[in-house]
């Protein structure tokens, strides 16, 4: 299984083929005009899924924002259930805003779902998100 995470921009720069690839877009819920709008893919994939949740940064709130939505029960279980049914893809292409933290946690989930290699020594991923996924999927036992 090929996983990638990525930034928005990259997201929206890439070339080539990916249509046998699925893609999961996370974005901002309220921070700019720019985060409203869906991320504007050159190519098609497989099949996205599209969510919006902010960055928790490891606990920490973001005060210059009005209103936070953070990763919930919910959001984890629409991940899960998608790479579930996406599983034949060739890869996944996860990004969020940055390609730091978000997308990072979901590759982090996907490595394990289908033992792959993570860089353990890469410590910037969202481990609220992470966890939330890995606590999904122990609930639905897909292992």
């Amino acid at each position: 299984m090929k996983i990638i995470f990525a930034s928005r921009v990259a997201a929206e720069n890439l070339t080539g083929d990916w249509s046998d690839w699925s893609v999961i877009s996370i974005t901002e819920p309220v921070v700019s005009k720019l985060s409203l709008e869906p991320v504007k893919f050159k190519n098609s994939f497989m099949s996205e899924l599209h969510l919006q949740f902010n960055d928790s940064f490891h606990g920490a709130i973001v005060f210059n924002q009005p209103e936070q939505k953070f990763a919930t029960t919910e959001d984890a279980q629409k991940i899960v259930k998608f790479i579930e049914e996406n599983q034949e893809s060739d890869g996944f292409f996860v990004h969020c805003k940055q390609g730091v933290s978000r997308s990072a946690a979901i590759a982090k989930y996907l490595a394990l779902r289908f033992s792959e290699s993570f860089n353990d020594a890469y410590q910037d991923y969202n481990k609220e998100l992470f966890d939330l996924l890995v606590q999904e999927h122990k609930n639905l036992k897909v292992m």
